[in-house]
């Protein structure tokens, strides 16, 4: 209906006149927005009660429903993509559900969870809330817009239910897209509570801590709160690996666009990942390399080595984040948000033509580091 690049609608079947193949389009117009990583990625969240849009954490487009919304009231439960541009583009799809909680379905949202390392996130209402996560080791909650705590079960002078609470104040925070998001890393060594990328606590374990030295296998959500409000919650587990589990870390993974995560521990770490086009190393906390199998003059075990060296990265929660995407195009490293190395592949770059379906972890660091 308008630019191509600053034209976009939401379609609701069934909804307000029904004049537009049974239902209603609303259209929207928005600047045309930043490029990073060669992308422009949107970021939609559809609720019962709105859809927004956002780029780079701007919203350019909300929509909230009434009772003439039609079946735009209705949860998701499939996506289908289709692209109309006649030229050879590649489009890429992330999805990912959120489990919505309120006050009337609690203790029935219950999530299984794995591995010593775990992060999840709850989307808590601008208007503030009081919600609880209970843990298999404890719990963690929010209230008052300003105030939490963590309990963590038969831990210090267990006066408190069996174990010990750790109360924390934090300043008011900015809402975006109509939630504030509150991101937990919860491991065996530490609990750290985020808001855009803003620590609000940290609490380090010791052989004090009870419970809350152990993984958390299940996480079950409680809301407080009198009032009818939605809260939402995305767990994902981590995969920790260290020297003396080289080799048995091993994951599969499909697609021709793939995107993975590590975090190295702040004091520098020397790991490798080993794809089945050949690997990604980062040592001495500024230096690393690519290498690709059959690549080039292959004069390095076959292949050629890219070395490539950055400025030492800051530490965040814990860790310096290294964000990899690799497509049959390019190699990619991010750490923040901002590019340390790109390879562009060609003719001469081998196996790394090809997608990986496989990484394998491997750690040199002789210090007793977990990634």
């Amino acid at each position: 209906r308008s630019s191509p690049t600053t034209g976009a609608n939401l379609f609701c079947k069934n909804a307000g006149r029904k004049n537009w193949y049974g239902g209603e389009v609303y259209d929207f117009n928005f600047a045309q927005q930043s490029c990073v990583n060669g992308f422009v990625q949107f970021d939609v969240v559809k609720s019962a009660q709105n859809f927004v849009v956002s780029v780079n954490g701007h919203q350019i487009y909300k929509k909230d429903f009434g009772g003439s919304s039609g079946d735009c009231l209705q949860n998701i439960n499939q996506i289908t993509t289709y692209v109309y541009d006649n030229r050879a583009l590649s489009f890429y799809l992330n999805a990912q559900s959120w489990l919505a909680f309120r006050k009337e379905n609690n203790s029935n949202n219950k999530v299984s969870v794995s591995g010593p390392h775990n992060v999840h996130s709850v989307r808590a209402p601008c208007a503030g809330g009081w919600f609880k996560l209970y843990y298999n080791t404890g719990h963690f909650e929010i209230f008052a817009n300003n105030r939490g705590n963590l309990f963590c079960k038969n831990a210090g002078r267990k006066n408190w239910y069996g174990g010990e609470v750790y109360d924390f104040n934090f300043a008011q925070q900015s809402c975006v897209n109509g939630f504030v998001q509150f991101d937990v890393v919860k491991s065996a060594h530490y609990f750290v509570v985020s808001v855009n990328g803003k620590q609000l606590y940290k609490k380090d374990f010791n052989s004090y801590s009870g419970d809350c030295l152990q993984g958390i296998n299940r996480i079950t959500t409680y809301v407080y709160d009198k009032r009818a409000l939605s809260f939402y919650l995305n767990a994902q587990s981590w995969l920790a690996f260290r020297k003396e589990n080289n080799y048995h870390n091993k994951v599969s993974v499909s697609g021709s666009h793939n995107v993975h995560s590590v975090r190295a521990p702040c004091n520098g770490g020397w790991f490798k990942l080993y794809y089945n086009t050949g690997h990604f190393e980062i040592f001495a906390n500024n230096k690393g390399n690519l290498f690709c199998k059959n690549a080039g003059k292959k004069n390095w075990y076959g292949g050629e080595k890219f070395d490539f060296s950055f400025p030492k990265q800051h530490c965040v929660n814990g860790f310096v984040q290294f964000d990899v995407v690799k497509t049959s195009k390019d190699f990619s490293v991010y750490v923040s948000g901002n590019r340390i190395y790109k390879k562009d592949f060609g003719s001469y770059s081998g196996d790394c033509l090809q997608s990986i379906n496989r990484i394998t972890s491997h750690v040199y660091d002789s210090r007793a580091l977990t990634f």
